[in-house]
């Protein structure tokens, strides 16, 4: 019966999840604002400006935090946070608010480390083969996972 009852938040459960979101869209907007393109910044540094926000708003993060810059960005679960970012590079970043009444959000991004309104044409590629959105209508046509891994073989030449 409890399990039924979870299937449907209420007004006060819906808000509270909002308040989660709302916190760690801040704290991804902080983070944005001290990761400069020009130069390497500590994944610990990214770690620790967003756990910054969700102590100062809310109650502390909701898990810990995985910062991976360049090939930390592929390792699964990466939570040593003990790499550099790159000019150039990509930096994967999948964090998450608690607020007060413990519910949490959980939000992943990857951003690109080339400066404002710059794509590397390496990452313009991968764009083109597995399209993401940026807060709209992805800027691709949608793909199967086929045609994707398809377009990713053909890329390497094999």
């Amino acid at each position: 019966m409890i399990s039924e009852l979870k299937l449907v938040e209420d007004e006060w459960e819906i808000a509270q999840l909002q308040d989660a979101v709302d916190a760690t869209v801040r704290g991804f907007e902080d983070v944005a604002r001290v990761v400069p393109a020009d130069r390497g910044v500590s994944e610990r540094l990214i770690e620790g400006g967003f756990g910054l926000r969700a102590r100062h708003d809310d109650n502390d993060v909701g898990y810990g935090s995985i910062v991976g810059a360049g090939p930390h960005a592929t390792i699964l679960c990466w939570k040593r946070n003990d790499g550099l970012t790159a000019h150039g590079g990509l930096l994967l970043m999948d964090m998450g608010v608690e607020n007060r009444h413990l519910y949490t959000a959980d939000v992943t991004r990857t951003l690109d480390q080339c400066g404002l309104n710059r794509v590397a044409p390496f990452h313009e590629a991968i764009r083109r083969i597995a399209p993401f959105e940026r807060g709209g209508p992805s800027r691709y046509p949608p793909r199967t996972r086929r045609s994707v891994r398809s377009a990713a073989v053909r890329r390497r030449g094999g």
